[in-house]
């Protein structure tokens, strides 16, 4: 049996609204991590101080 039909009903505009949030999310997952982990710690961010 073949399966010809393609997914361009609404659950496919559904699945790719999901796909986008979802990869969004984890694209700013990272980011948001170290600001938080930059805002509860003293680590500095830049090079170190030059003597």
């Amino acid at each position: 049996m073949r399966v010809t039909k393609r997914a361009t009903g609404r659950g496919g505009r559904v699945l790719v609204a999901a796909l986008v949030i979802d990869s969004t999310g984890t694209g700013l997952l990272l980011p948001l991590y170290l600001v938080y982990f930059l805002h509860l710690t003293d680590v500095p961010l830049g090079t170190p101080e030059q003597r």
